[in-house]
């Protein structure tokens, strides 16, 4: 699909601030900072969801979600350790999503520490005896290896983990910076 020059790229953002308890704040804020950049931000929390019963409401987020993704150009996800030591789960399977439409991924946590150093830094196994993945990664080599590029995670202070968007807009400037390859490589898939 040929892109036109003038268009502005469209980026799913992805990660765990819908549960946040300012989540719109957060999005408007992280629209705010794409729109400065040239770029239109969309977010999960962007959808209408017009379900008549509460039983249809997950599924009519399901869906929203993945026509957000279908229409965005490529993601950023926030892949900030959530409820855990991993990240979100939901994020996970956009990122998974992306890969599988074969557009761009990058990626950003607000925790610099390896997922190794997160579960057990001393140890080759977890409490249950499983082994650890250990490739000195910011998460699972299958979400690190779809990446566009390096994670992008300076330290942050821990009072801080889920508010600052100091990552964030490290890898929106990286975009601003490759705006052009990632155009070209759009325009050939």
């Amino acid at each position: 699909m040929l892109m036109k020059a003038n268009r502005k790229l469209h980026i799913y953002l992805s990660g765990p601030d819908a549960y946040f308890e300012d989540a719109f704040k957060v999005a408007s804020d992280k629209c705010a900072l794409c729109d400065r950049h040239g770029f239109i931000g969309l977010t999960p929390l962007d959808s209408e969801v017009d379900s008549n019963s509460p039983q249809n409401l997950p599924l009519e987020i399901y869906k929203n979600n993945l026509q957000l993704m279908e229409n965005a150009d490529l993601i950023i996800a926030n892949i900030t350790p959530f409820r855990g030591s991993g990240m979100d789960q939901g994020t996970a399977f956009e990122v998974g999503y992306f890969a599988a439409l074969e557009k761009p991924i990058l990626l950003y946590s607000n925790d610099h520490r390896d997922y190794k150093k997160r579960v057990n830094p001393n140890q080759k196994t977890d409490d249950n005896g499983h082994h650890i993945e250990d490739f000195g990664d910011a998460e699972s080599l299958m979400i690190i290896q779809a990446s566009w590029t390096d994670v992008f995670h300076d330290p942050i202070d821990e009072e801080e983990k889920f508010s600052s968007l100091k990552n964030f807009e490290s890898a929106l400037k990286f975009l601003s910076q490759e705006e052009r390859h990632i155009r070209d490589w759009l325009d050939r898939s």
